[in-house]
């Protein structure tokens, strides 16, 4: 026997990985509040050793954006598969879709090309990811009706901050968890935080009460307002075709603002909020509730006679009188610091 023989490493062969396990995943991983399905497979992956787009392979599924199609509709096969081996009940499971039979175009859509004023397939909060104690991303972050963090008042986020590359833990070859970014490796609780006006930040919440909660409850919900919707970067000059759905968080924001805010003549970066806080315009309704939110937002979308086309750069939508009304409805409960604005106030704009 030479000396390289004897040197030479010994290798046993041993049981395949799925026969040793094949009643159970080693590590279970248990779904947090409002979980994405895709989130939490992310985080069954590396809780178990497996990259994200190795543990594709591991599911039976093709590599691209695997995890993110599954957020929409998960197969029988695979949903047994998942019960068998990671100790999931089917309420669970169904808990981390979103619903069926809702209208799509609201979601952010799926797309492996991005253009830096395009949308990306999720959002996130950084705060958020920093102080969860197992971070996760949310539900409502896969909706384009979702703009800013309720708890944290900053807007989402939707790109890494170092590359510029959107959330893809579903293409990860290294094993990270899943809040590092899959291009550079940037860890995205880290990323700065960003704050818009407050009256963004009650738009935002005044859509979400209309189309989120909704959505996430698996209602449905009106076609036209859905279409008056989506139109909002038209109507505002933002973008002369686009839709609202396919748009960067940062363009959707500049849409909210010029929806509810006005620029402060000699002010430069300054809006006022206009309206809100003032004194009521005229007397709310016997009608309550989001039935009656819905119907305003409606109605302040319309087209109205004498408009400029949509596409115009100079044509404006102002929904302020829209969030006095919600106002007034307690449906965007203001802090008693707010109350103390006068109609006029003049708040800073940081989007």
């Amino acid at each position: 026997m030479t000396a390289r023989e004897t040197n030479a490493p010994f290798i046993e062969i041993r049981e395949r990985y799925r026969d040793v396990v094949s009643a159970r995943w080693p590590i279970t991983v248990t779904p947090q509040r409002d979980e994405l399905l895709s989130s939490w497979l992310h985080r069954l992956a590396y809780a178990n050793g497996v990259p994200g787009r190795a543990f594709a392979r591991i599911l039976g599924l093709t590599p691209g954006m695997w995890s993110a199609r599954l957020d929409l509709k998960c197969s029988i096969t695979l949903a047994d598969q998942l019960r068998q081996y990671a100790d999931i009940t089917s309420e669970q499971l169904a808990a981390m879709r979103m619903p069926d039979g809702l209208p799509k175009q609201l979601f952010l859509p799926l797309r492996k090309l991005y253009r830096r004023s395009g949308s990306t397939w999720l959002q996130f909060c950084p705060r958020c990811l920093a102080t969860d104690t197992h971070p996760y991303f949310r539900r409502e972050w896969r909706l384009a009706t979702r703009l800013t963090c309720e708890k944290h008042k900053s807007r989402l986020r939707d790109r890494c901050t170092a590359c510029n590359q959107p959330v893809a833990a579903f293409d990860q070859n290294e094993l990270r968890p899943h809040h590092y970014c899959a291009g550079c490796g940037y860890d995205l609780r880290h990323a700065s935080t960003i704050y818009l006006c407050p009256a963004v930040r009650k738009l935002d919440q005044c859509i979400h009460e209309i189309f989120g909660f909704n959505l996430i409850a698996g209602l449905p919900i009106d076609g036209l307002l859905v279409r008056q919707f989506l139109e909002i970067p038209q109507n505002t000059g933002i973008h002369r075709q686009g839709l609202l759905t396919g748009l960067s968080a940062s363009l959707r924001a500049r849409c909210y603002e010029k929806l509810v805010c006005r620029p402060n003549e000699g002010d430069v970066g300054q809006w006022h909020a206009h309206g809100i806080g003032g004194a009521p315009t005229s007397q709310v309704t016997k009608e309550s509730g989001v039935d009656l939110l819905t119907r305003m937002l409606s109605d302040a979308l319309t087209p109205k006679q004498g408009r400029p086309a949509a596409g115009d750069s100079r044509s404006t939508v102002d929904l302020t009188h829209f969030l006095t009304k919600a106002q007034q409805m307690n449906l965007t409960p203001m802090s008693p610091k707010s109350r103390r604005r006068d109609a006029t106030a003049i708040v800073r704009c940081q989007c």
